[in-house]
């Protein structure tokens, strides 16, 4: 995948805290992403202020793809389970299916 600069999300919201207009757009971006994943049936598997660069107030860019799920890869497992932050304390390599953002 190429090279793209943007900021990480976390520092991105860290340096907005006082732009409500800006961390408004973020919101209506993020929720608009999410319903793009979810219409293609794709599901990140590691969804994470690590793996979402923002390249500007409303364009989000997703990166580390590796555990990805689409559904040619139905009833397969997982490398990975994601951030041990952003995953339920029962998520496993089993867990990986439409839907495990």
């Amino acid at each position: 995948m190429p090279w793209v600069e943007g900021h990480l999300l976390n520092r991105y919201i860290a340096d907005h805290l006082s732009d409500k207009p800006a961390l408004e757009a973020l919101e209506r971006r993020w929720l608009q992403l999410l319903g793009e994943l979810k219409s293609a049936r794709i599901a990140h598997g590691d969804l994470q202020h690590g793996n979402v660069l923002v390249l500007s107030k409303d364009e989000l860019q997703l990166i580390d793809y590796d555990g990805m799920w689409v559904p040619a890869l139905d009833g397969m497992g997982s490398h990975e389970v994601g951030h041990p932050s952003y995953q339920s304390r029962s998520e496993t390599e089993t867990d990986f299916h439409e839907g495990n953002g």
